[in-house]
């Protein structure tokens, strides 16, 4: 009875993992069809630049120039946002594969106790 409540832990443990890689790696795949907005505006971007122009941080720029930056700045944000989404799903991908075999082999050990007759559960 002890080896059977055992093989059970194991199995409600391994599909716990599962169920958590799977969830994961679902908003994982779906932050890598739609990546994270970037959260300043160009406003906010011109103000920053203002304001390390102020400190002598930043050389001035022209207004289009400041633009480009801006999209530059948006483009690289979405590049690493979507990079983050692929490295974090292939990592939730791996709490689904490595559980699998685990609980593949607890099930097999419950199935083939069940069928000699001599289960208690």
């Amino acid at each position: 009875m002890a080896r059977s409540v055992y093989y059970y832990a194991v199995m409600f443990i391994t599909l716990m993992m599962m169920i958590g890689g799977t969830v994961a790696a679902f908003m994982n795949g779906a932050d890598l069809v739609v990546p994270q907005g970037y959260y300043l505006t160009y406003e906010e971007f011109k103000d920053e630049q203002a304001y390390k122009l102020e400190e002598g941080t930043a050389s001035e720029k022209s207004e289009e120039a400041l633009a480009a930056d801006y999209e530059r700045q948006v483009k690289e944000f979405t590049i690493i946002e979507k990079q983050r989404a692929t490295n974090d799903l292939i990592k939730n991908i791996g709490w689904i594969l490595i559980p699998l075999p685990i609980f593949l082999f607890a099930s097999k050990q419950v199935r083939k106790k069940q069928s000699s007759g001599t289960s208690s559960i």
